[in-house]
């Protein structure tokens, strides 16, 4: 027999695989963290069939809906029986918990495959998030990581969350790491929707506690950043982190100069041309074609990041100097240890 839960039911399971049974495209515009794809219908069948329901040639588009999934049944089964083997609870989705999820769900139950169904889909889950995600953020306390381009911040965060510690990776999740140069060497950064997704299951983790964050501007790439977390960040524990441009410069060149890279720094110089004069751009871009890495990263923090950057924050609770990254991070876990107990 087929279940329908809440999604915050559904959050509270264990042994758990989520299954998106919507067409592929569908799952890469957003999905639940964690979900695999066992699509119903696949995107051309998908368009098809909606073609007809919006003509109200319901029965046709039926028809045609079992005609496409039926070649595909052996195979579905057969993977949902692999699961069933390695899973207490299969959770299976659609787009509104309709057609697809419940047709899906009786053949499933008809195998003796027990399946629990989300109500209202992928729908639901998305009310979920919207309805919760301010609760979520107003129960964490940020500490917040300022610095200059280079300085070695995103290391910092990671050796911190190595050593157990609490920590949101904004950049990590929006995959950019928030510069005009950001992208450069990256995956696809995910759509807004899926990046919420992902920031709420980081911040759901930490109720009621403190938590390490890197200082961002309101959009990290093409992503946004929820309202109240980026006014929260601006109010809250702030550490400024300096370095000499001699190591920030290093770190840089270390990140970005990969021979794959080139065309990508190329695209992104020449798209600065409207924040730095076409000499400059020009010199920089010159410099490329030389391989000349370290002055690209010099002339960048200095005639660019840090005069964009500087007054984004004008008052910090703690200041370090990262010459060391295992060194800092300790410090920085000093100064805080007493917010942790």
């Amino acid at each position: 027999m087929t279940n329908t839960f809440t999604y915050t039911s559904i959050r509270k399971l264990n042994n758990k695989i989520l299954i998106d049974v919507r067409s592929p495209l569908e799952f890469k515009e957003g999905t639940i963290p964690d979900a695999i794809n066992i699509p119903v219908l696949l995107n051309d069948e998908r368009k098809e069939v909606g073609t007809l329901y919006s003509k109200g040639e319901i029965d046709k588009a039926k028809l045609l809906a079992v005609e496409s999934i039926s070649k595909r049944l052996p195979t579905i089964f057969s993977n949902f029986l692999e699961l069933k083997n390695k899973f207490e609870n299969i959770v299976i989705f659609c787009a509104r918990g309709g057609y697809r999820s419940r047709s899906l769900s009786s053949f499933l139950d008809s195998l003796d495959i027990s399946n629990i169904r989300i109500e209202g889909g992928y729908k639901g889950y998305r009310n979920y998030i919207i309805n919760n995600m301010n609760y979520f953020i107003s129960k964490i306390t940020p500490i917040v990581l300022y610095g200059n381009t280079g300085c070695g911040k995103t290391e910092i965060l990671q050796n911190l969350k190595l050593k157990g510690y609490p920590v949101i990776d904004l950049e990590n999740l929006a995959v950019h790491r928030g510069s005009i140069l950001g992208a450069v060497g990256l995956n696809e950064q995910p759509k807004q929707k899926m990046f919420d997704s992902l920031l709420f299951e980081e911040i759901s983790k930490y109720e009621n506690k403190y938590v390490f964050i890197e200082g961002e501007s309101k959009r990290i790439g093409k992503i946004s950043l929820p309202e109240l977390l980026y006014k929260k960040m601006a109010n809250s524990i702030n550490i400024k982190i300096d370095a000499p441009i001699e190591e920030r410069v290093k770190r840089l060149v270390g990140e970005y100069a990969i021979p794959q890279n080139k065309d990508d720094i190329k695209n992104s110089i020449n798209y600065m041309r409207k924040y730095i004069s076409n000499k400059a751009a020009n010199n920089l871009l010159e410099a490329l074609e030389n391989n000349e890495y370290d002055y690209i990263a010099k002339e960048l923090c200095i005639n660019y990041y840090d005069k964009k950057y500087s007054n984004r924050v004008n008052k910090f609770d703690f200041q370090f100097t990262n010459n060391n990254v295992d060194k800092v991070t300790e410090e920085i876990i000093e100064k805080t240890k007493h917010l942790f107990k």
